[in-house]
C-alpha cells in the first residue's frame, strides 16, 4: 500500500475527508476527489469519458491558487534558504518559530511540509478556528 501523495495528504490535514482516487483512463498520475459540503474543490473534463468530474483536490504542491491563500491565511512566512531550499513558518501561533519551521525544495512544499507539521502538532485546529471566528 502507497502512501498519499503530498498533495492528498495536505487536504486531508485540512479537514478533506474521505479522499479517493479516480483512475481515468486518459491520465497518467492518480487524481484525488474528495466530496466535502460546500466543496471547495476544482471540476476536471475527461475527453475519453466525455464526462466531468467534481471535487477534484488542488495540487497544493505545484498550484499557487491553491497554496497561496492558505499562506496569507495561516500567517506564512516564507524565506530562501540556499539552493532549491525554502524555509516556512507560522507567525500565527503561540509557539517560538524554532518549533514551527519546515523546509522543502519549492515555496509550495515547503508550505505543505509546515501545513502537515502544524496538523501532526495539533495546532492547525486552532488556526483554522481562528480563522473561521475571524480572529
Amino acid at each position: 500500500m502507497s502512501e498519499k501523495p503530498l498533495h492528498a495528504r495536505v487536504a486531508e490535514a485540512l479537514g478533506c475527508k474521505p479522499l479517493e482516487k479516480l483512475n481515468l483512463p486518459s491520465r497518467t498520475e492518480t487524481i484525488w476527489t474528495c466530496e466535502c459540503p460546500d466543496s471547495i474543490h476544482g471540476t476536471l473534463y475527461d475527453d475519453a469519458e466525455e464526462q466531468w468530474h467534481s471535487g477534484i483536490v488542488a495540487r497544493y504542491d505545484l498550484e499557487w491558487s491553491a497554496t497561496g491563500p492558505l499562506i496569507e491565511r495561516f500567517g506564512i512566512a516564507l524565506r530562501e534558504n540556499g539552493v532549491r531550499c525554502w524555509s516556512v513558518w507560522s507567525e500565527r501561533t503561540d509557539t517560538p518559530v524554532e518549533e514551527e519551521v519546515a523546509e522543502g525544495e519549492t515555496p509550495l512544499i515547503a508550505v505543505c511540509h509546515l501545513i502537515l507539521a502544524l496538523s501532526k502538532a495539533g495546532k492547525l485546529d486552532a488556526l483554522l478556528a481562528a480563522q473561521v471566528s475571524g480572529r
